[in-house]
């Protein structure tokens, strides 16, 4: 008997509709989940929703970073006006090779970010290749977005994620807003910052010491490098922490770090290290609160109208040499 012969006309149709239903699926959903049908969990809808907004990086000051950068500063207050500046911020699990990722896509728009600020806390800068695959979040972005980091590169647990993933309803949590669709809405009004609801308690025990990572590390060096031949100002912004979450010795081992990726001398690094500032300005121990935010903030526009300044009393004063030259 031939092989037609043991395969039903039904089993033939189910297989095309499921195969059909799957194709119609793929295509009409955001690469990364299942939305708009389904509902994506918190982590991947965050990264879902900043990938979104990228196309509205052009000529703008890009905020990257984890979720301090996302909670904690405001575009507004940084670029002095509502347009000049978009908040790209994600989450720590997404780690410095997904924010890497993020700044080597607007860099190859076809109108690129006119300066990039790195905002992170120290200890996401302390994450290994294996944490990140553990976390689970980077490796299943760059495979869904077809983007590359030098520092990772999608396993095959990161693709079986992935695939999970896209099939899973998540659930939205309600200081999200319960919804993506919600969480969307309110990012594209705030320019991706997105405010901390909570209440920071205090902590039990301070962190201690904090490392810069080689995997971060090879990621910095990417960022840098990516500025450097682009000619885009980059600055990397170490997030502040509560005073009482950490040790003199923690905040030791951030001024080491802000040495660390300052020494090409192809970024900027303001800060000295993490500033540990008064609890009360803290919604989370990684969150700052809308006033912590706006502090934040205001202290970074500060220093960028400080560079522009430089940058504009430097060229004034070419001109006037080169004037000079010419008499």
């Amino acid at each position: 008997m031939r092989l037609r012969d043991y395969i039903s006309p039904a089993a033939v149709a189910a297989c095309l509709i499921i195969v059909s239903a799957e194709s119609w699926f793929w295509f009409s959903t955001d690469p990364l989940s299942g939305a708009p049908w389904l509902e994506p969990s918190a982590d991947v809808g965050t990264v879902m929703a900043k990938h979104d907004m990228l196309s509205d990086a052009g000529g703008r000051i890009l905020l990257v970073g984890d979720s301090s950068c996302m909670m904690g500063l405001i575009p507004e207050i940084v670029a002095g006006h509502p347009d000049g500046c978009l908040n790209l911020g994600t989450l720590s699990s997404f780690t410095l090779a997904g924010v890497e990722s993020i700044v080597a896509e607007a860099i190859d728009a076809d109108v690129p970010p006119s300066m990039i600020v790195v905002a992170v806390l120290p200890q996401t800068l302390d994450v290994s290749a294996e944490q990140a695959e553990e976390f689970g979040l980077v490796g299943p972005y760059l495979a869904a977005y077809h983007q590359t980091s030098v520092a990772y590169t999608p396993t095959i647990s990161d693709w079986h994620k992935w695939i999970f993933r896209k099939h899973q309803f998540g659930k939205f949590p309600p200081q999200f807003g319960g919804k993506y669709s919600v969480f969307r809405e309110t990012l594209g009004r705030s320019g991706g910052y997105f405010e901390e609801p909570g209440h920071y308690e205090g902590t039990a025990t301070p962190r201690e010491t904090v490392n810069l990572s080689e995997y971060s590390r090879r990621s910095a060096r990417a960022i840098a490098e990516l500025c450097q031949t682009h000619q885009i100002p980059l600055i990397f912004w170490l997030s502040p922490v509560p005073s009482d979450s950490v040790t003199e010795e923690y905040l030791v081992s951030t001024n080491r770090i802000a040495q660390e990726l300052g020494s090409p001398g192809t970024a900027h690094v303001p800060r000295n290290g993490s500033p540990a500032w008064d609890p009360v300005l803290f919604g989370s121990v990684t969150h700052l609160t809308r006033a912590g935010a706006e502090q934040n903030s205001s202290e970074l526009a500060q220093y960028l109208n400080q560079k522009i300044l430089t940058r504009q009393s430097t060229a004034s004063s070419d001109a006037q040499d080169l004037r000079s030259v010419h008499n």
